[in-house]
Protein backbone atom coordinates (compact mmCIF):
# COMPACT_ATOMS: atom_id res chain seq x y z
CA UNK A 1 0.00 0.00 0.00
CA UNK A 2 2.78 2.43 0.81
CA UNK A 3 6.37 2.80 -0.33
CA UNK A 4 9.14 3.45 2.16
CA UNK A 5 10.03 6.60 0.22
CA UNK A 6 8.67 8.58 -2.68
CA UNK A 7 5.18 9.22 -3.97
CA UNK A 8 2.26 6.85 -3.50
CA UNK A 9 0.94 5.59 -6.84
CA UNK A 10 -2.04 3.35 -7.54
CA UNK A 11 -3.12 1.85 -10.85
CA UNK A 12 -6.30 0.37 -12.23
CA UNK A 13 -6.24 -2.11 -15.11
CA UNK A 14 -8.96 -3.87 -17.09
CA UNK A 15 -7.47 -6.88 -18.84
CA UNK A 16 -8.98 -8.91 -21.67
CA UNK A 17 -10.90 -11.99 -20.49
CA UNK A 18 -8.62 -14.99 -19.72
CA UNK A 19 -5.51 -12.80 -20.07
CA UNK A 20 -2.19 -14.60 -19.66
CA UNK A 21 1.25 -13.02 -19.56
CA UNK A 22 4.35 -15.03 -18.77
CA UNK A 23 6.12 -13.77 -15.61
CA UNK A 24 3.10 -11.69 -14.51
CA UNK A 25 3.31 -11.65 -10.72
CA UNK A 26 3.30 -9.40 -7.67
CA UNK A 27 5.54 -6.41 -8.50
CA UNK A 28 7.39 -6.81 -5.19
CA UNK A 29 8.48 -10.31 -6.23
CA UNK A 30 9.92 -9.12 -9.56
CA UNK A 31 13.23 -7.73 -8.38
CA UNK A 32 14.67 -6.91 -11.80
CA UNK A 33 13.63 -3.38 -12.82
CA UNK A 34 14.09 -4.15 -16.52
CA UNK A 35 11.69 -7.11 -16.29
CA UNK A 36 9.10 -4.97 -14.47
CA UNK A 37 9.42 -2.26 -17.13
CA UNK A 38 9.05 -4.84 -19.92
CA UNK A 39 5.96 -6.32 -18.28
CA UNK A 40 4.47 -2.86 -17.70
CA UNK A 41 4.86 -1.98 -21.38
CA UNK A 42 3.24 -5.26 -22.44
CA UNK A 43 0.36 -4.82 -19.97
CA UNK A 44 -0.27 -1.27 -21.18
CA UNK A 45 -0.34 -2.52 -24.77
CA UNK A 46 -2.63 -5.49 -24.03
CA UNK A 47 -5.01 -3.93 -21.48
CA UNK A 48 -8.52 -2.93 -22.45
CA UNK A 49 -7.79 0.24 -20.44
CA UNK A 50 -5.41 1.30 -17.67
CA UNK A 51 -4.77 4.34 -15.51
CA UNK A 52 -2.15 5.26 -12.89
CA UNK A 53 -2.66 8.02 -10.32
CA UNK A 54 -0.38 9.38 -7.61
CA UNK A 55 -0.40 11.34 -4.41
CA UNK A 56 1.94 14.31 -4.20
CA UNK A 57 4.81 14.04 -1.74
CA UNK A 58 3.83 17.26 0.10
CA UNK A 59 0.39 15.87 0.85
CA UNK A 60 1.88 12.56 2.00
CA UNK A 61 4.46 14.26 4.22
CA UNK A 62 1.78 16.44 5.84
CA UNK A 63 -0.47 13.47 6.56
CA UNK A 64 -0.24 11.67 9.88
CA UNK A 65 -1.03 8.26 8.45
CA UNK A 66 -0.96 6.57 5.07
CA UNK A 67 -4.79 6.40 4.94
CA UNK A 68 -5.05 9.38 2.54
CA UNK A 69 -3.18 7.14 0.10
CA UNK A 70 -6.53 5.59 -0.84
CA UNK A 71 -7.09 8.75 -2.89
CA UNK A 72 -4.84 7.51 -5.74
CA UNK A 73 -6.88 4.28 -5.84
CA UNK A 74 -10.08 6.25 -6.28
CA UNK A 75 -8.44 8.50 -8.88
CA UNK A 76 -7.04 5.52 -10.80
CA UNK A 77 -10.49 3.89 -11.06
CA UNK A 78 -12.13 7.21 -11.96
CA UNK A 79 -9.47 7.76 -14.64
CA UNK A 80 -10.43 4.65 -16.57
CA UNK A 81 -12.18 5.48 -19.84
CA UNK A 82 -14.25 2.32 -19.47
CA UNK A 83 -15.71 1.62 -16.03
CA UNK A 84 -15.38 -1.88 -14.57
CA UNK A 85 -18.40 -3.97 -13.57
CA UNK A 86 -16.55 -5.21 -10.48
CA UNK A 87 -13.29 -4.13 -8.84
CA UNK A 88 -10.70 -6.42 -7.27
CA UNK A 89 -8.45 -4.58 -4.83
CA UNK A 90 -5.25 -5.75 -3.19
CA UNK A 91 -5.93 -6.28 0.52
CA UNK A 92 -8.51 -3.56 1.16
CA UNK A 93 -11.50 -1.78 -0.29
CA UNK A 94 -11.51 1.63 -1.96
CA UNK A 95 -13.50 4.10 0.15
CA UNK A 96 -16.13 6.21 -1.61
CA UNK A 97 -16.11 3.93 -4.68
CA UNK A 98 -19.61 3.18 -5.94
CA UNK A 99 -18.70 0.13 -8.04
CA UNK A 100 -19.01 -3.28 -6.39
CA UNK A 101 -15.61 -4.37 -5.11
CA UNK A 102 -13.73 -6.99 -3.14
CA UNK A 103 -10.47 -6.65 -1.23
CA UNK A 104 -8.29 -9.73 -1.58
CA UNK A 105 -5.45 -10.38 0.86
CA UNK A 106 -2.27 -10.97 -1.20
CA UNK A 107 -4.37 -10.15 -4.26
CA UNK A 108 -1.33 -9.27 -6.35
CA UNK A 109 -0.26 -12.93 -6.16
CA UNK A 110 -3.78 -14.31 -6.78
CA UNK A 111 -5.25 -12.08 -9.50
CA UNK A 112 -3.78 -11.19 -12.91
CA UNK A 113 -5.53 -7.81 -12.92
CA UNK A 114 -4.26 -6.89 -9.44
CA UNK A 115 -0.74 -8.05 -10.37
CA UNK A 116 -0.88 -6.00 -13.58
CA UNK A 117 -2.05 -2.91 -11.68
CA UNK A 118 0.70 -3.52 -9.12
CA UNK A 119 3.36 -3.57 -11.85
CA UNK A 120 2.05 -0.43 -13.54
CA UNK A 121 1.82 1.39 -10.19
CA UNK A 122 5.35 0.36 -9.18
CA UNK A 123 6.98 1.27 -12.49
CA UNK A 124 5.11 4.60 -12.58
CA UNK A 125 6.15 5.33 -9.00
CA UNK A 126 9.77 4.36 -9.67
CA UNK A 127 9.92 6.66 -12.69
CA UNK A 128 8.36 9.56 -10.78
CA UNK A 129 10.70 8.97 -7.82
CA UNK A 130 13.77 8.88 -10.07
CA UNK A 131 12.57 12.10 -11.72
CA UNK A 132 12.31 13.73 -8.26
CA UNK A 133 15.64 12.64 -6.78
CA UNK A 134 18.66 14.91 -7.25
CA UNK A 135 20.95 11.97 -8.06
CA UNK A 136 18.86 11.16 -11.13
CA UNK A 137 19.78 14.53 -12.59
CA UNK A 138 23.51 13.71 -12.72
Amino acid sequence: MAPLAGPVVAAAVILPRNYKLRRLNDSKQILDMAVRDELAQQIKQDAVVWCAAGLKLKRLIRSISIMPASSPCERAVEGLTSQPDFILVDARRIPHCVAPQRGIIKGDTLSASIAAASIIAKTTRDKRWLDLTPSSRL
